[in-house]
């Protein structure tokens, strides 16, 4: 025991005299504490600051992307629109092409092609058969060309005028006669 009380008793005025000169280090540890913790915050807030600018950015971008996806979709739209329309305008028109009578042309058959209901294939071919019914030619019989008769005691053409008689006429359509 004695032995141990020495060796306290030798280490306590060592700790001692270590205490003014770690009080020391420890004062100057602070402070360099302080400067590196500084330093550390200021190098953050710049990551911060630019860390912001990039999000501000990235937001600009995405509602830029989100509006060009509206308005695309928007375009999509519209031309699936218009698409089946053009699809249904040009089924109508070879249906109205194959069940058109013979002898019916094209501007008949197109203007006729506008008038058919339906949706499906089947229905516009019904329809079809059903207007173009009303304008099939009529089985009866088909007339040639007729000719002028004229009887035998006519001449075949206008006896020539005179001279005279061309001025006479001439005269009298310039005063109204």
């Amino acid at each position: 025991m004695s032995e141990e009380l020495t060796e306290a008793t030798t280490e306590a005025p060592a700790a001692e005299q270590e205490t003014p000169e770690t009080d020391t280090v420890q004062e100057v540890d602070y402070k360099a504490e302080a400067e590196k913790w500084k330093a550390l915050a200021r190098k953050h807030e710049d990551q911060s600051k630019s860390n912001a600018e990039k999000a501000l950015k990235l937001d600009e971008l995405s509602a830029t992307s989100q509006k060009e996806r509206e308005e695309l979709v928007s375009q999509l739209d519209a031309l699936k629109g218009e698409s089946s329309k053009t699809g249904l305008a040009l089924q109508r028109l070879e249906i109205a092409l194959d069940n058109a009578p013979e002898g019916m042309s094209v501007a008949q058959v197109r203007k006729l092609a506008k008038r058919l209901q339906g949706t499906t294939p089947e229905e516009l071919a019904e329809d079809a058969k059903e207007l173009f019914g009303d304008f099939t030619p009529s089985a009866g019989p088909r007339r040639g060309p007729q000719e002028r008769l004229r009887g035998g005691a006519s001449p075949d053409s206008e006896p020539e005028r005179t001279p005279q008689q061309l001025a006479d006429a001439v005269i009298r359509k310039s005063r109204g006669f």
